[in-house]
């Protein structure tokens, strides 16, 4: 895996979201860091941090670095609904915690989501006492809406898992 800026942010916003922590990342960067002769200073610096808002310091200092480099915003809103969207999908969070927390993610950024197309849905889900007629109609919705960033994210996602699973049969984490 090329750990460009633009994987490194998505890193990032995976650990912000709260879709990997500590014990995702510190087998994975183990793996760079005994592959690589000089790894990314970085890569070292996250791997200490069991703090996720550390963690996510240490990598945003790299992906604020110079030479830098503009990511579009709204590609990053998406990406991080993505990671609330696989939280909920793995079981992690409930729909309609899935529906607020996109919402209030979305009140405060600049993607195609309003937060109101969120806070809506939650409402219609609540109204209908959480039916799961629903979440069921309302679930596929929001997984076509959010194709091309989960065709992103869960690719990288599996690598972590893999990582940690793997970090965990060696007795680490």
């Amino acid at each position: 895996m090329e750990i460009d800026k633009r994987t490194a942010l998505r890193i990032k916003t995976m650990v912000d979201s709260g879709l990997i922590w500590y014990r995702h990342v510190h087998p994975w960067a183990d793996q760079i860091i005994e592959r690589e002769e000089q790894p990314p200073a970085w890569l070292l610096d996250a791997t200490v941090q069991k703090y996720t808002p550390k963690m996510s310091e240490c990598i945003g200092a790299y992906v604020y670095s110079e030479p830098f480099q503009a990511f579009p915003s709204s590609e990053v809103d998406a990406e991080h609904l993505a990671c609330l969207f696989i939280r909920h999908e793995r079981g992690e969070i409930s729909w309609a915690a899935f529906l607020k927390a996109a919402g209030e993610y979305a009140d405060g950024a600049n993607g195609a989501w309003l937060c109101e197309d969120f806070y809506e849905m939650l409402t219609v889900l609540e109204d209908a006492e959480y039916s799961t007629d629903v979440i069921a109609n309302q679930r596929p919705i929001v997984r076509a809406r959010l194709a091309v960033p989960l065709g992103i994210i869960e690719p990288l996602y599996r690598e972590f898992v893999g990582h940690f699973r793997r970090g965990l049969g060696r007795g680490a984490a």
